[in-house]
């Protein structure tokens, strides 16, 4: 964990809410939503970016999850989009996935 890190603090925070969480991963909203639905996936463990991740099965569980919000959001067939920024194009330094899609999510 890095204390400075905005993700692994929220990680540590039990009052936290977040949309869906497991002991790999959790997911909130975004604080600046780009589209209806704009949900950020986020590992629990402090992840530079996409390019620093060597967990393949980190990775398959993010897939996982996405798969299942999609399905949980009623986005199937509506359109979704996956960013992922990296190499200094996040905001934040710590891997995290964007889900969005102009459908509402249920």
């Amino acid at each position: 964990m890095d204390n400075t890190c905005l993700f692994c603090r929220f990680a540590q925070d039990r009052e936290k809410e977040f949309v869906y969480a497991d002991d790999r991963v959790m997911v909130f909203p975004d604080i600046h939503p780009k589209r209806a639905t704009h949900l950020l996936i986020v590992p629990r463990e402090h992840v530079h970016d996409v390019i620093a991740l060597t967990d393949d099965t980190l990775w398959a569980h993010v897939r996982t999850v996405i798969a299942h919000l999609v399905k949980q959001n009623g986005l199937e067939g509506k359109g979704i989009e996956i960013r992922i920024n990296a190499s200094g194009a996040q905001e934040i330094n710590h891997l995290h996935i964007h889900l969005l899609s102009n459908a509402p999510s249920m």
